[in-house]
């Protein structure tokens, strides 16, 4: 029997992305999810962004292109990766820094827009992932401004069920086939707002 891979731990993804020569993007391209994410911030020229679990992927690159200019922080579990994407990293309002979602070293009520493409599908492999995926939802919603949106993309259909906890709403929806990159099956998208104004 093959041994069960465990996608949350840090040593898998450091195996994973040595020897690494190109950018790769899992589940769909940035563009597949670009209207919504636009559409989550009124001045993205302004906006600062958190990228959970970027990994290789060109996602930051391409949302500064696409106006994104205030901020974008991209983290990841691997140092490795982190290191090749800072060697060819061209843009200096993107930032890619080796970071744990599951404790952030970032300041409360600093992100506009927090973004995950497949961190969450990934740390619900874990062992204890409950705790795990609980102990991430609490920080990314830490560091969302009020009225802030988590954009979560995931292979699962319940992925939803992981993000209550925090105080937020969330909203579902499907990443059509026709939108993606490798023409697989929908992804579906999770957008968690976090309140403009605590309850009492």
């Amino acid at each position: 029997m093959a041994e069960e891979k465990d996608y949350s731990e840090k040593e898998y993804w450091t195996q994973r992305y040595e020897n690494l020569e190109h950018a790769f993007d899992w589940y769909c391209e940035y563009s597949a999810v670009a209207p919504t994410i636009k559409s989550l911030v009124k001045t993205p020229e302004t906006a600062r962004v958190l990228i959970v679990g970027v990994g290789n992927s060109r996602m930051a690159h391409q949302m500064a292109t696409d106006g994104f200019r205030g901020s974008i922080v991209a983290i990841d579990i691997a140092d490795n990766v982190i290191s090749f994407m800072n060697e060819h990293n061209p843009d200096p309002t993107v930032e890619f820094i080796s970071m744990d979602v599951t404790l952030l070293d970032l300041d409360s009520e600093s992100f506009d827009v927090v973004v995950d493409k497949g961190t969450f599908d990934g740390i619900a492999c874990a062992e204890q992932a409950d705790g795990k995926l609980e102990m991430a939802c609490r920080e990314i919603h830490r560091v969302l401004k009020p009225a802030g949106t988590f954009c979560c993309i995931s292979h699962s259909d319940s992925r939803g069920d992981d993000l209550r906890g925090p105080e937020w709403t969330i909203r579902h929806s499907e990443v059509k086939p026709e939108s993606l990159a490798n023409g697989r099956g929908a992804y579906h998208m999770y957008l968690a707002e976090k309140p403009d104004f605590p309850k009492r």
